[in-house]
């Protein structure tokens, strides 16, 4: 399978990944050719990309982090938690009534074994590389990016040998990262013009109110409140809301920082495109010390891969090819398949290390 943008698509091209809507529903199962109403579908609710079989990729595989099955469950799961969070009347107090209480204990239990679910297949799977390029749905983004927040913190805390128990907390903290989001205007939160500084100061917040209303309603582990309330503190203390430095950040937060700007900047937006992992790679090197752990920003880069297989490389305006195999241990060099050179399609397509 090959990843195309959806303004290549073509009506009768076989779906190689299950598309899911909104509401977790199947729009487009894998193996099904796309029709142009579908695609029209697609694009209206902002898919950039889709993933195809043609006669370039049939022997490419794409090894998913998780299931797609448990990323929906997972997606829809968070969604509804964070849908009641917003519904939820809080008294002068803090409290919220009984019936409130009880569907959102209820809800998070469900979080809760979404995220048991995504550790375990990625204990299970053996899962030491992300090598999948996740699509997102603009209208889900808030949803799907806590679940890969989540599934790259627990990456990478496993290739730092954490514990099953450590892993679990860590998933928490970054799957709930983002909690106090929901406290903040939408107007603000979905704003497509520049920040002004008072909007900068209100999405600050987002960090001191997760972290508050995680601790006051639900029974989290000590360290994954700590992820909730960090993950914006950056290595030089450039961060927010302490302006913590180094290791005063706890290492729950200097993880889920890194895996928090990794999936926005790879997400697309209403006002931007989205950045290739490489170019996001990139900005994380750049910054590396400045805002994140360089050691931990050495182990990402092993472990997450800049150039996903299935990933169509335009190496010039004439070449194209796709990524077929990576190499953990030298990411920027992975094995690619060309396909088309001089604008023109070839008959044997040839691969090569770059």
């Amino acid at each position: 399978m090959r990843m195309i943008s959806l303004g290549d698509a073509k009506e009768g091209m076989v779906l190689a990944q299950t598309i899911y809507g909104l509401s977790g529903e199947v729009l487009v199962a894998s193996g099904m050719k796309l029709k142009q109403k579908t695609i029209e579908k697609l694009d209206s609710l902002f898919w950039k990309f889709i993933y195809i079989y043609d006669e370039y990729s049939q022997d490419v595989e794409v090894k998913c982090t998780i299931s797609g099955e448990v990323r929906n469950k997972a997606i829809q799961h968070i969604k509804a938690l964070y849908l009641t969070i917003q519904a939820t009347p809080i008294e002068k107090n803090g409290a919220v009534s009984e019936s409130f209480s009880k569907l959102l204990l209820t809800q998070m239990q469900s979080c809760l074994g979404s995220i048991d679910q995504i550790l375990d297949d990625i204990i299970t799977e053996n899962i030491t590389l992300v090598d999948l390029f996740d699509i997102k749905i603009l209208e889900n983004y808030k949803y799907s990016h806590s679940v890969n927040v989540c599934i790259i913190s627990l990456v990478l805390g496993k290739a730092l040998n954490l514990n099953s128990y450590e892993l679990y907390k860590l998933g928490v903290g970054a799957f709930f990262h983002d909690m106090g989001q929901m406290f903040l205007p939408t107007a603000v939160l979905n704003k497509e013009e520049t920040y002004t500084q008072e909007d900068i100061k209100m999405m600050q917040q987002h960090v001191v109110l997760g972290h508050r209303y995680a601790k006051d309603h639900f029974n989290l582990p000590t360290n994954s409140y700590l992820a909730i309330l960090q993950h914006h503190e950056r290595f030089d203390g450039g961060g927010y809301p302490h302006g913590k430095t180094g290791e005063e950040i706890s290492l729950y937060g200097r993880i889920v920082a890194i895996a928090d700007v990794f999936d926005a900047l790879t997400a697309a937006k209403k006002y931007r495109d989205a950045l290739t992992p490489v170019n996001a790679f990139v900005h994380l090197i750049n910054n590396s010390s400045k805002a994140f752990d360089p050691k931990l920003i050495k182990l990402f880069i092993s472990k997450v891969s800049p150039y996903p297989i299935g990933f169509t490389l335009n190496i010039d305006e004439n070449t194209e090819a796709i990524v077929i195999e990576n190499f953990e241990n030298d990411p920027f060099h992975p094995k690619i398949r060309i396909f088309k050179e001089k604008g023109v399609i070839l008959e044997n397509p040839y691969t090569k290390i770059i």
